[in-house]
């Protein structure tokens, strides 16, 4: 299974890293738009971790979360 992962990153990597372009190659991936791509919902992107069971994740820079302070609120259905 590494080796398939390691081909997939790999691939994606060749594709869309640009090394003069902004953030690191698992960034330049993870902002990836070409959804029509058969390795898209493969590609390697970061692993989200909740660490309760109200699914507060605890990576505070996520763009999934408000951050702290801010006047976003969250709405649970």
């Amino acid at each position: 299974m590494a080796k398939l992962r390691s081909a997939i990153n790999s691939m994606c990597k060749d594709c869309i890293y640009d090394a003069s372009g902004k953030g690191t190659w698992r960034q330049q991936v993870e902002a990836c738009t070409s959804y029509n791509c058969s390795l898209y919902p493969v590609r390697p992107v970061p692993i989200v971790v909740k660490d309760d069971c109200f699914g507060q994740i605890n990576d505070a820079d996520s763009p999934q979360m408000p951050k702290q302070g801010s006047d976003s609120t969250i709405q649970i259905h």
